[in-house]
């Protein structure tokens, strides 16, 4: 059974986090996530948090009616953490951007950068590691037929993912050369 004690207190100051900010920055020219991660496409954060709650829902009342199978629970709880993730990493890097597009027109130290790059370093880990994951999980765990099509589309999603991840960190390192070389003239 999976302990949800906490999660609906963290879900709401989500909530109110959300709310403040899109009252400050107001609807992003693009969809904040990716479709498969929220199905609301939404330019505001506010929808992609009541979509988290959706989620929690549904594990609790599932869990409460005792119809929660062990996939569906890894499934469901797999989700809400992703979505989870996602909307806290919004929230603590839209401060971050705010300064980077007041700043001078986007002239970024060498050191930052770098910063930049070991994120991305640790993504593209990460991404390499669930798919790792998933593709075991394909090898070896029996699934239905409907499982397997949705592990392999999960492993179609992070692969893509994986690939924006590699071609930033690439365009990143050509900054981060195209700096060396300046500076060192």
């Amino acid at each position: 059974m999976i302990d949800l004690s906490r999660l609906h207190e963290v879900i709401h100051s989500l909530e109110q986090q959300a709310v403040r900010l899109d009252e400050q920055r107001g609807e992003q020219r693009y969809p904040l996530f990716d479709p498969l991660l929220f199905r609301c496409k939404s330019h505001l954060l506010e929808p992609c948090v009541a979509e988290l709650k959706n989620t929690y829902h549904e594990i609790v009342q599932t869990q409460e009616h005792q119809r929660l199978t062990a996939t569906q629970a890894t499934y469901l709880t797999e989700r809400l953490l992703n979505q989870l993730n996602a909307i806290q990493r919004e929230l603590a890097t839209a401060e971050l951007r705010k300064k980077e597009s007041h700043g001078l027109p986007h002239e970024t130290s060498i050191s930052s950068l770098y910063q930049e790059l070991a994120q991305h370093q640790d993504w593209e880990r990460r991404l390499q590691g669930m798919i790792f994951e998933k593709e075991q999980q394909l090898e070896t765990q029996p699934m239905t037929h409907g499982e397997r099509q949705s592990c392999q589309q999960t492993i179609l999603t992070l692969e893509q993912r994986l690939i924006r991840c590699q071609q930033s960190r690439q365009r990143i390192e050509n900054k981060i050369t195209a700096k060396e070389r300046k500076g060192s003239r």
